[in-house]
């Protein structure tokens, strides 16, 4: 069979090379190792996973240094190398991590037995040219706004895709130059620089578009283990595990020197070993586009406490959560971010608070998508069986005409069907409800941040704690509509800032606490 300059025999042997990528692989092909060794390239248990599982669309969240990389390119490398008319190509978040990726395709390459290689026709840093099959392995850059527009690529690979370098609409452009039968695996581990990557992942989790998802916890890679601190016997070392390790070797089944391994890389790594070294569900692994503005691990562990939730109300457009009955004599106050109620707007939330007998605690949660004119009522309807509790609306945009209802009457066929609400918050600016401004934002935000690490509230909604998990700080360089550095969430926000618009309408309104 003519390959190239050469001519390889046709026997079985030389078939299964050509014909089974893994046989290839590890016949063939040498890698070097974490020890600078160069040795054959024999799949870990992980890779060989993900080769059962792999599609032609994969998209894979993983910890780092577990040999996916290695993988891919490899198997791009085998197809470049046996089948004419193919371009392969490995697009990083930075030109120099395309180029070392594209080292390892050059060693696999100059591995192979000189028969098996078809003919170089040049070389270099960035690209591997096989003239007489018309077969080409090159290399671009997220960085390169440009890179592959106007060409048919058969094999792509983007790596860390959470990179701040990866911009949807160069995503989306390159994505459309690999034909249906073409392969694409984008993977990643979880920095979340922007909700790109994130949404990729969780629509083909939730088979919402033609990829397949990859979820690889460190765990199950055999050399993430450490032996146990010197003098320290295995029951003594058993007997220290903390909540966390707990239920790792609770759900999991982690061996005492796994843990040892995790307790090392956390306290190098801290906050981002999570994103490095995923371990949970696949939510928890993504930091998003900044700095996490709550404590997530704390979010986590009160998520792990909670029961299952379900709505005690179901209406068309939302739900009504009840997580505490109303206490007689208790104080009350609900904060309302209000929506357009167009079924692509952002939702309307209003959570109850109970401020007094302290602690605080979250009692009820409503959410849904309403006109503000429907919204209004279920509010006015939620206020009043909480004791009339106080209502701060966030009067930005849509608020506006909730607070009008709410003010004057709500009409129902020409008829006030329900009377002005007497409880309304007043802000500081004498004007009916919460102004959210580049400085008000950031305020109340810090201020429910506080009372959550002081454990002045108690946090009873899962719906809370996602969208919390999800809340960030963000970045010079991603700033949105509030501007650089001012906490945003990726996704929806609306029960975070309804919580926060509470918490802030509590002690700035005239609003007292009973220790009078």
């Amino acid at each position: 069979m003519a390959i190239g300059r050469t001519r390889v025999e046709d026997t079985p042997y030389s078939n299964k090379i050509i014909n089974d990528p893994r046989f290839f692989l590890e016949t063939l092909v040498e890698i070097v190792d974490k020890n600078r060794q160069t040795v054959p390239f024999i799949l870990n248990p992980i890779q060989r996973k993900f080769y059962r599982r792999r599609t032609n669309r994969d998209v894979i969240l993983k910890p780092r240094q577990l040999g996916f990389s290695t993988l891919i390119v490899g198997l791009f490398l085998h197809d470049t190398m046996f089948v004419p008319n193919t371009d392969s190509v490995i697009v990083a978040h930075t030109i120099d991590a395309s180029i070392e990726l594209f080292k390892k395709a050059r060693l696999m390459f100059e591995s192979v037995p000189e028969e098996f290689r078809p003919h170089v026709k040049f070389s270099n840093r960035k690209e591997l040219y096989f003239d007489k099959i018309n077969s080409a392995f090159y290399v671009g850059s997220a960085e390169q706004g440009d890179f592959g527009r106007g060409r048919t690529i058969s094999n792509l690979h983007c790596s860390e895709v959470s990179a701040q370098a990866w911009k949807k609409e160069f995503l989306d452009g390159i994505l459309e130059s690999v034909p249906s039968d073409g392969r694409v695996v984008m993977e990643s581990t979880a920095r979340g620089e922007g909700g790109m990557y994130y949404d990729y992942y969780f629509d083909a989790k939730n088979r919402k578009n033609e990829y397949r998802n990859h979820y690889y916890r460190w765990f199950q890679h055999d050399d993430y283990w450490e032996p146990l601190p010197e003098g320290v016997s295995r029951r003594e070392f058993i007997e220290s595990y903390d909540y966390d390790e707990l239920q790792l070797v609770e759900k999991h089944h982690l061996t005492p020197e796994q843990i040892q391994w995790r307790r090392l890389k956390k306290a190098r790594l801290r906050m981002t070993f999570i994103q490095e070294f995923p371990e949970w569900d696949d939510v928890d692994a993504f930091l998003r586009a900044g700095s996490s503005v709550f404590d997530t691990d704390m979010l986590s562990k009160r998520d792990k406490e909670l029961p299952e939730q379900f709505p005690a109300q179901m209406w068309m457009g939302g739900n009504l959560f009840l997580y505490k009955v109303v206490e007689e004599g208790a104080r009350y106050v609900i904060g309302v971010d209000c929506s357009e109620g167009d079924i692509n707007s952002d939702f309307t939330a209003a959570i109850v608070i109970k401020t007094w007998p302290l602690p605080m605690e979250q009692v009820a949660l409503l959410h849904g998508r309403w006109t503000p004119d429907i919204g209004s009522e279920k509010v006015w309807k939620l206020g009043k069986a909480y004791n009339g509790a106080m209502i701060a609306v966030e009067r930005n945009n849509h608020g506006h005409a909730m607070l009008l209802n709410l003010g004057n009457g709500i009409v129902r066929k020409g008829v006030v069907m329900y009377p002005q609400y007497e409880n309304l918050y007043v802000g500081p600016d004498r004007k009916l409800g919460w102004h959210t401004t580049p400085l008000s934002k950031p305020q109340c935000i810090n201020e429910l941040d506080r009372a959550m690490s002081a454990s002045e509230i108690v946090i009873n909604s899962k719906q809370f704690i996602t969208e919390a998990k999800r809340f960030v700080t963000m970045k010079v360089g991603t700033g949105n509509k509030f501007g650089y550095g001012v906490p945003e969430a990726v996704g929806h926000d609306d029960i975070v800032m309804a919580m926060a618009i509470g918490i802030s309408a509590a002690a700035t309104s005239k609003f007292d606490f009973g220790f009078a």
